[in-house]
């Protein structure tokens, strides 16, 4: 008779009741884990607030606009008294007049200069010489023509407010003509820059755009007086 090696089945699976208790301690320990309360979680207040954007400041693209200015002219017959230095800003004294040489006529009352210097200065108000005025285009044309009478020019002026410690000048040539005249104006004030880099250099110029205006060109100047 021939052998037939069997295997007990029964080492290897469970019974039937095994299984059902297994099933039934599963069940009981998933049961447990759903009814335990669940573990509170604190958050912390910038984890409970609402989320905020954060941007970067674009800079402002609204240019600064220049100092406001005060200016007020003052002829040799003003009265020192009556000037409200608190309200101005700058002071013109009117005038100084050329030659055709590239000198001066004398100023007017020069004490009353000084003294409208020292006030100003004490009121943090700067004071200009104005040159020229209504009626001296022939006198300006001449001088700034030549290079020899406006190299004169220049040197007379800064002599002139190295004295009286002036802040700048108030170039008040009325008016050069386009072209030729304006650019004798323009090397005028270009030599004028060049010796005082650091004083106020404007011009008296037409509110309007007349026949004049084209030849008051702005290079070298700090701004300009318009006349209407």
């Amino acid at each position: 008779m021939q052998r037939i090696a069997s295997i007990k089945l029964s080492a290897s699976l469970p019974s039937p009741s095994t299984v059902l208790r297994t099933s039934l301690c599963l069940l009981a320990v998933l049961l447990a884990a759903c009814a335990a309360p669940a573990t509170p979680v604190t958050l912390s207040a910038d984890e409970t607030s609402e989320p905020t954007e954060t941007t970067t400041p674009l800079p402002s693209m609204t240019p600064t606009p220049p100092p406001f200015r005060i200016i007020a002219y003052a002829t040799d017959a003003v009265i020192d008294s009556i000037i409200p230095y608190p309200q101005l800003t700058h002071i013109n004294y009117s005038f100084l007049t050329p030659l055709e040489d590239g000198t001066f006529n004398p100023i007017n009352n020069a004490w009353k200069l000084q003294q409208i210097v020292a006030t100003g200065h004490a009121n943090n108000v700067k004071v200009l010489i104005s040159v020229g005025g209504w009626g001296w285009d022939k006198q300006f044309e001449t001088m700034a023509a030549n290079p020899e009478s406006r190299s004169a020019f220049v040197r007379n002026l800064k002599a002139f407010m190295d004295q009286f410690q002036l802040d700048g000048a108030d170039i008040d040539w009325e008016y050069p003509d386009p072209g030729e005249s304006s650019q004798n104006f323009l090397a005028l004030i270009t030599e004028l820059r060049a010796v005082m880099p650091d004083r106020l250099l404007t011009a008296a110029v037409v509110a309007y755009g007349d026949e004049y205006g084209p030849g008051v060109p702005q290079k070298h100047l700090n701004y300009s007086t318009f006349i209407t």
